[in-house]
C-alpha cells in the first residue's frame, strides 16, 4: 500500500474530503489526484504539512504501514493548533534548509574535486546568505 492510499484511508475514516484536506494542509491543487492515479506519491514536504495538520495521524503508519493509523489517545490540551501563517513559515524554512543543504553538497563536491571552476561555485554566496 502506498502512502497516498494510507492517507486516503485516514481521510475516509475521519470523513474528510480530499478538497478539504488539500485546503487544510496547504497542499498543491491536484496533488492528491496525481498521487491516486499513480503519477506520483506523497513527498516529504506534503507529508510534513499533513502531519502538522492531522496530529493524531501516526507518522510511522503513514510512511511505512507499520503500527496503528492513529496515535494513542492525545488529550486535546496537548495538541498544537497551528494557523496557516505559521505553517507557511515552517514550510518556507524547510525549503531554505533544503536549498542550503544542496548548496553545501555542491561546495563539498567542488572542494573534493580540487579542480573547481568559478562557475561551479556560482550562486553559493547568494544561497548561504553571505
Amino acid at each position: 500500500m502506498r502512502k497516498i492510499d494510507r492517507f486516503l484511508q485516514y481521510l475516509e475514516y475521519n470523513a474528510i474530503s480530499e478538497n478539504k484536506a488539500t485546503t487544510d494542509c496547504g497542499l498543491s491543487q491536484g496533488l492528491i489526484h496525481q498521487a491516486k492515479s499513480g503519477k506520483s506519491d506523497l513527498g516529504a514536504k506534503s507529508i510534513d504539512k499533513i502531519l502538522i495538520k492531522y496530529q493524531n495521524l501516526n507518522r510511522d503508519w503513514l510512511l511505512t504501514g507499520r503500527g496503528e493509523m492513529l496515535k494513542e489517545n492525545i488529550p486535546e490540551s496537548e495538541t498544537i493548533s497551528i494557523d496557516r501563517d505559521i505553517l507557511r513559515t515552517i514550510i518556507s524554512q524547510q525549503e531554505t534548509i533544503h536549498s542550503q543543504q544542496k548548496m553545501l553538497e555542491k561546495l563539498i563536491n567542488a572542494n573534493d574535486q580540487k579542480n573547481a571552476r568559478p562557475e561551479d561555485l556560482a550562486g553559493c554566496a547568494d544561497a548561504t546568505g553571505a
